[in-house]
């Protein structure tokens, strides 16, 4: 069953009690997947995140913190950064396919991962995130994080999203 809020604050706690490193941490949102068709300049979006994150670590080295609902993306982070990465056990999507789009996808669980990356996020020193995504959005909401936020695109909470509205 939904842990409800106060059991997801819990699992927070108990993730960042095992796996939050000391230090510094720079979260990351790279959203992938169906979010491809949403924002069709995605691809380019993301072409920028290394530059983001590499301005970042140059400035003050850190550990990164990646939320994503994509494999790829978990995998070439790793790739490129090495033992720096971390990430929750999320569900992820291993294509284009939305991962709430996916059969066999726990729904349930899918809102508990998407809440649990927020929560983990907004504990990060630094955000790199694409504004056009909803938790990338959120994130930047909830912290006042001063010049330590970078997004690749403005924040979808500060204009009118035309996919939701135009049915």
């Amino acid at each position: 069953g939904c842990p409800g809020a106060w059991g997801e604050i819990k699992i927070v706690e108990r993730i960042a009690g095992r796996h939050w490193p000391a230090g510094r941490v720079l979260a990351v949102h790279l959203r992938d997947g169906d979010h491809r068709y949403e924002q069709t300049n995605l691809l380019d979006v993301h072409a920028q995140n290394p530059a983001l994150v590499d301005r970042q670590l140059a400035a003050q080295p850190a550990a990164i913190y990646l939320m994503t609902d994509s494999a790829a993306a978990l995998e070439s982070f790793r790739a490129r950064y090495g033992d720096r990465v971390f990430a929750t056990d999320a569900q992820r999507t291993p294509d284009d396919t939305g991962i709430h789009y996916r059969a066999g996808t726990d729904r349930v669980q899918l809102g508990v991962d998407i809440l649990s990356d927020i929560l983990l996020a907004i504990r990060a020193d630094a955000f790199v995130g694409n504004g056009r995504s909803s938790p990338s959005a959120t994130v930047w909401q909830l912290k006042d994080w001063g010049p330590n936020a970078h997004r690749s695109v403005p924040n979808s909470y500060e204009e009118r999203n035309l996919f939701l509205y135009d049915f």
